[in-house]
């Protein structure tokens, strides 16, 4: 048994023919057969049969499926080491939110990739998906909003800054206060925060102790989405410092009370030291989150 054996199986398993399968490897169908055949001579019993002209698994190759699925996985992870490796130590690999991606990784990576000789790749998703990420060594590090971090995390609060109330003016919430506490809120205009993410728990949970039958109309997962519905009107959204950016011209803003302050964090790898391209460039992504 090989990897090239392992990669032909997989192959045709998700591609459902060995046609499909050497089209996604460029190779001859005779050559996937081949190597098929000899994998099912090593193994003594058939992954695959012939019904009605097509290819259907046998219920060992279904069993066989998810360790080739591993298998690969760490391939796909070992190829990018590799790549990485290759690059040298001009390659980063930055993790971070949708909303951070814009006003902080992108803007400081298009000012650096003009006046340093480097590669990045940024990478955008929840919370939970950049530490998966950086426990898989897919990731240098990762921007990310403060919360509990996993074991094999370190987390770096850079700078914290409370929460935005963001207020349309049809809502009626008039206030001259540069802060406003959570009790002047009115639970039935307030766009919900999903409570999977941990400052949208800690939100979600300082309502339910104010107002027990809290039943937003609208709960979002990303912020931005929140911050969207209030300026089009639809409701008072409570959001971070950062997806309030773009409004602060259009919506009434206010400090939520210190209770909610959130730390924007840079998330790395406990035991994994950083190249000095990923060190320069987390330098100029404090610098400039803190001026932000």
């Amino acid at each position: 048994m090989n990897l090239r054996q392992i990669e032909v199986f997989y192959s045709v398993m998700k591609a459902g023919s060995v046609s499909g399968a050497a089209k996604t490897l460029n190779v001859s169908q005779p050559n996937v057969t081949r190597i098929l055949s000899h994998f099912e001579s090593q193994l003594g019993f058939a992954l695959f049969e012939r019904v009605k002209g097509r290819l259907v698994p046998t219920p060992e190759a279904k069993k066989l499926m998810p360790q080739a699925e591993q298998l690969y996985s760490q391939l796909g992870m070992f190829q990018a080491s590799t790549h990485r490796l290759q690059m040298g130590q001009s390659h980063v690999r930055i993790g971070t939110t949708p909303t951070l991606s814009s006003h902080i990784v992108t803007p400081v990576v298009a000012k650096q990739a003009k006046n340093e000789a480097l590669t990045v790749d940024i990478i955008t998703g929840h919370h939970t998906d950049l530490c998966e990420a950086l426990l898989s060594n897919q990731l240098d590090f990762a921007l990310a909003l403060g919360a509990k971090m996993p074991a094999g995390i370190e987390a770096e609060a850079i700078v914290k800054r409370p929460m935005q109330v963001m207020t349309p003016s049809a809502c009626g919430l008039m206030s001259n206060e540069a802060t406003i506490a959570l009790d002047k809120l009115d639970p039935a205009t307030l766009i919900g925060l999903d409570p999977r993410d941990a400052v949208g728990h800690r939100f979600h949970q300082a309502i339910i102790d104010r107002y027990p039958n809290f039943r937003p109309d609208i709960t979002v997962r990303s912020y931005i989405n929140a911050a969207e519905l209030a300026s089009l009107g639809v409701g008072v959204a409570v959001v971070d410092y950062w997806s309030a950016l773009p409004f602060r011209t259009s919506l009434t803003m206010h400090d939520l009370e210190s209770l909610f302050d959130v730390s924007l964090t840079i998330l790395s790898p406990s035991k994994e030291p950083l190249s000095v391209a990923a060190r320069t460039m987390l330098e100029h992504i404090r610098n400039f989150a803190v001026a932000l």
